[in-house]
């Protein structure tokens, strides 16, 4: 035997970590408390700046929210790929008298 085996139940276990990671991210807004920076300092570069910033903020993490979901998705599909290839496997083996 190789040794290589894998946990079908870590993989899940991940995905469901990253689902919080994903929903945290979700529920961030980064344009709220950058919306009160040209009022703090205005007619400044910062001032100037903080709108893109928010944007840019935004959009940075809604991406990276989206790639999240897609790494539990991948995760969760490795899972039950696993799963089921080792039942097939478990299956013939015991069929043809190979399984231990």
């Amino acid at each position: 035997m190789s040794g290589f085996d894998v946990v079908t139940d870590a993989l899940v276990d991940f995905a469901g970590a990253v689902d919080g990671a994903t929903a945290e991210l979700g529920s961030l807004d980064p344009a709220t408390p950058m919306a009160e920076v040209p009022g703090a300092v205005p007619g400044t570069a910062t001032a100037a700046a903080a709108g893109d910033l928010a944007i840019r903020l935004t959009v940075a993490c809604q991406a990276l929210a989206e790639t999240l979901a897609e790494v539990a998705g991948a995760a969760r599909g490795n899972a039950s790929t696993y799963g089921s290839s080792d039942g097939r496997v478990s299956q013939h083996l015991t069929t043809v008298g190979g399984a231990p």
